[in-house]
C-alpha cells in the first residue's frame, strides 16, 4: 500500500458479544470486510464482569483509519464505525456498548 502523509483517525469501538464467539472470529470478519480507509483493526481489551448481562463479553476494538488522497473528517470515522458495528451485529449478534456501561 502506498504511504500517506495524512493524519489517521483512531477510534475504540466497544462491543457486547456472546461469551461463546471466539475473538479470533471477530477479527477474521472484519479484516475479511474492513473498508479502503481501515488502515488496522485490533482488539485491544476483552471485559467480563458481573456488570454486564449473562452470557456476554465487551471486546474493545482499536480502529486506525487513513486515506492517501484526502483527510478523513470525524463524519467519515463515524461512518466506518457504523459499518464495522453493522458488520459484527450481522454476523454476530453484536451491540455497540453503551456510554453508560463498566
Amino acid at each position: 500500500q502506498p504511504v500517506s502523509r495524512l493524519p489517521s483517525i483512531r477510534r475504540d469501538v466497544a462491543v457486547l458479544i456472546n461469551e461463546n464467539i471466539p475473538v479470533g472470529a471477530v477479527l477474521r470478519a472484519l479484516q475479511e470486510s474492513k473498508p479502503a480507509s481501515v488502515e488496522s483493526i485490533d482488539v485491544f481489551d476483552v471485559y467480563r464482569g458481573s456488570e454486564l448481562p449473562a452470557g456476554l463479553k465487551s471486546v474493545a476494538i482499536l480502529v486506525v483509519m487513513r486515506d492517501t488522497e484526502r483527510t478523513l473528517t470525524d463524519s467519515d470515522g463515524d461512518r466506518i464505525v457504523g459499518q464495522i458495528v453493522a458488520t459484527l451485529s450481522d454476523r454476530f449478534g453484536a451491540t455497540l456498548r453503551s456510554q453508560t456501561s463498566p
